[in-house]
């Protein structure tokens, strides 16, 4: 009796090490590949619209015209071409401010231009945009015109306060001829570009994935067996919740997929497939999921991009005022954003009276400033 128990014992345990092993190999290992691959075709069509831009000299044109709209914000007209650079991925967009002549006007463009939403957020958009708005295009389009918007607010807010300090030069660009792209570079951009994705990027979302699942299925008294509030992830996720409260979205799951995109963006979807199956239902409607997609694209950028910035700013105290000011502006828009569908939610008669007097109340400043301007 004693040997059949040893055996029968032996059994489950073995039977248990080989449920732990195959779903260690499908979810942790495969699903984060597959995340990494679903990735590329993005990746691929960004770079290679920057590249035919770079290649027929219409870039440089850009910088030209944006001049004079950039100087409203103390920027040079510069700027423009480290923001187009980061609508693909924010380290090379960083690395291109090394082109701007003057250091104050380099350190505002650092600070603004990862608000431009990369091709990782862009997957983590078209993620949400795909399940949570039933595939409306517009939805993940518009992450784009909040950036802008943010970027001019911002920015303005940069200038007034005297933050980065004012300096200023003469624009002075080298405009190339007009030619046409050759494919055969374009070839060898989009390949390096992929190449530095998979490696860099795609390491990154694969160690992520295997994290993940051990702090998923891992707690203090050892494997959890799929009660995932015993584990190390929900006590992580469950103390942090109550700081996105007044964002909408406060489930523990939610948190983790932000710390998780701290390391990359594309980690994001990958930890929300992997802690929920129906990402739906971890926000309350529309809006707490649109405050949340907004709060990924203004806030700090991946780790690697951190990096690139810490070393193009070569100032500890600017760069972590950077952290700071990012997480802010993402915070204070993701807020709003929550509370304009929560006025909505509870009365339409009450939010049109908000935004009246929001309006008043900004143009009688507007007036009182004008006239303590003249006396």
């Amino acid at each position: 009796f004693k040997s059949w128990e040893i055996f029968t014992k032996n059994q489950l345990h073995e039977r248990a090490i080989h449920f732990i092993v195959s779903d260690f190999v499908c979810r942790a290992i495969i699903s984060g590949a597959g995340a990494i691959f679903s990735l590329l075709p993005q990746v691929l069509i960004l770079n290679l619209l920057l590249s035919v831009l770079e290649q027929s000299g219409y870039s440089s044109r850009i910088a030209f015209m944006f001049d004079r709209f950039f100087s409203l914000l103390d920027l040079s007209g510069k700027s423009i071409i480290p923001m187009l650079l980061c609508c693909g991925c924010t380290v090379p967009g960083l690395t291109a401010t090394r082109t701007i002549e003057s250091k104050k006007q380099r350190e505002a463009t650092i600070f603004l231009a990862p608000f431009m939403p990369c091709g990782a957020k862009m997957a983590v958009f078209g993620f949400f945009a795909y399940s949570l708005f039933d595939g409306k295009a517009y939805i993940a389009t518009s992450m784009y015109i909040i950036s802008i918007i943010c970027i001019v607010i911002f920015g303005l807010i940069l200038k007034k306060l005297k933050l980065l300090g004012k300096q200023t030069c003469t624009f002075v660009l080298e405009m190339p001829t007009y030619k046409f792209p050759n494919v055969f570079e374009i070839f060898i951009v989009i390949k390096e570009k992929c190449k530095e994705f998979l490696l860099k990027v795609g390491s990154i979302v694969f160690i992520l994935s295997i994290i993940i699942w051990i702090l998923e299925n891992f707690g203090i008294n050892g494997y959890v067996n799929g009660d995932i509030e015993k584990s190390f992830l929900f006590f992580i996720g469950n103390s942090i919740k109550f700081i996105f409260y007044p964002l909408g979205f406060s489930s523990w799951q939610s948190s983790i997929s932000i710390i998780c995109g701290m390391f990359a963006k594309e980690g994001i979807v990958e930890t929300l497939h992997m802690l929920s199956s129906t990402p739906r239902s971890l926000f309350k409607t529309g809006y707490s999921a649109y405050a949340f997609m907004s709060f990924i694209l203004l806030s700090p950028p991946c780790m690697a991009s951190l990096i690139t910035a810490k070393r193009e700013l070569k100032n500890n105290k600017r760069f972590l005022f950077m952290i700071v000011f990012q997480f802010v502006c993402a915070y204070i828009v993701a807020t709003i954003i929550n509370l304009f569908g929560i006025l909505i939610a509870c009365n339409i008669n009450l939010l049109l009276f908000t935004i009246v007097a929001i309006i008043i109340i900004m143009t009688l400043f507007f007036i009182i400033k004008t006239k303590y301007r003249r006396i």
